[in-house]
């Protein structure tokens, strides 16, 4: 069994491990909250609303992670959260048309077959729609669903300083990245559920309101801005140039008036390759996944775009990995699906 403080510096050292994570710099702040007392479903739920209301309430401007009971080392059974992360949308088909996050299609889907639910309770299904939280405190245990308050969470609406157009998009995002996908393991034991955040760089929020596979908001937000976004065959669209540069200034112009904490993409990997090279100093190793490093826009213009292509992504111990997705949850709860309908 984990002190306090041996489970509050694994997490962290974890953390410094993470070869996906630019911001690892503040591996040594991340704040535990020790949740392994609790074992139910509602104290479980409790507990998450308790992390989301401490970080968005310091602006997340600070890093919490949230610890449940360990898995039986026998079984490898424990408590879980369902969600891949505590905020994200919903998504719908609509005639063929899918209104929300795509990326949560099916896990919306799930919550319909599954547990009944349909969308927020005035049965107005949009783009915009919190997911419940599925938790799960036990395998013995039924899974059950719990809303999430918008107080805990408020949104970031997006509004360019500029460009007063985009506001009637109506585009908005949730305050934090707080994962709860991913298992922590310290010493040989496993914690399962776990939910960890930090907070946004510009360009995650970017790709979440412009990657086609996402929001694919690109082509409104230039038609509101006046670009034509139709290219002849044969021209270069460098319209796309443009607006995204456009909609990067207003998500992070956004978050910083709603007091929400963001990092810009260009400070976040300077910071990065200067602990980096400080890590690779006295530690002599630092784990990397370059495409995850490396941001997404004007990826060139830093040392480390060269700097890091020949660093290596590997697993160190303590570690945060991939747990149980809930297709595995739902499949070992409910049974396979019947797809023969």
């Amino acid at each position: 069994v984990h002190t306090f403080d041996e489970l509050e510096h694994g997490a962290r050292v974890a953390w410094r491990n993470a070869p996906k994570c630019s911001n690892r710099k503040y591996w040594q702040q991340l704040k535990l909250l020790d949740c392994r007392d609790v074992d139910t479903n509602e104290g479980m739920y409790g507990s998450c609303i308790k992390h989301l209301t401490k970080a968005v309430a310091c602006g997340s401007a600070e890093a919490y992670v949230t610890v449940f009971r360990p898995t039986n080392p026998g079984t490898g059974e424990g408590p879980a959260i369902w969600n891949e992360q505590l905020l994200s949308y919903a998504a719908y088909n609509q005639d063929g048309k899918v209104i929300g996050d795509p990326k949560n299609l099916r896990f919306t889907q799930m919550l319909e077959e599954r547990f009944g639910w349909k969308g927020p309770p005035d049965g107005k299904q949009g783009p915009y729609d919190y997911l419940p939280l599925v938790i799960q405190s036990s395998p013995n245990d039924a899974p059950q669903l719990f809303d999430v308050p918008l107080e805990c969470a408020p949104e970031v609406h997006i509004h360019h300083p500029e460009h007063p157009e985009l506001s009637e998009l109506n585009m908005r995002w949730y305050p934090i990245p707080a994962v709860c996908a991913l298992d922590l393991t310290i010493g040989g034991i496993v914690y399962s559920a776990v939910p960890f955040n930090g907070w946004y760089a510009n360009t995650e929020v970017l790709r979440d309101l412009t990657d086609a596979s996402r929001y694919n908001m690109l082509v409104p937000v230039a038609r509101a801005l006046g670009v034509d976004p139709d290219t002849k065959p044969g021209d270069e669209p460098l319209w796309k140039d443009e607006v995204m540069t456009v909609l990067n200034k207003a998500v992070y112009h956004s978050f910083k008036v709603s007091k929400i904490a963001m990092i810009g993409h260009h400070q976040l990997i300077d910071m990065f390759w200067l602990w980096y090279n400080d890590e690779m100093r006295h530690r002599r190793y630092c784990p990397v996944n370059w495409k995850w490093v490396i941001p997404p826009m004007s990826s060139s213009t830093n040392e480390a775009y060269l700097g890091l292509n020949k660093a290596l992504e590997y697993t160190l111990k303590p570690a945060y990995v991939g747990g149980k997705n809930f297709l595995t949850l739902e499949r070992e709860h409910f049974g396979k699906r019947d797809t023969s309908k």
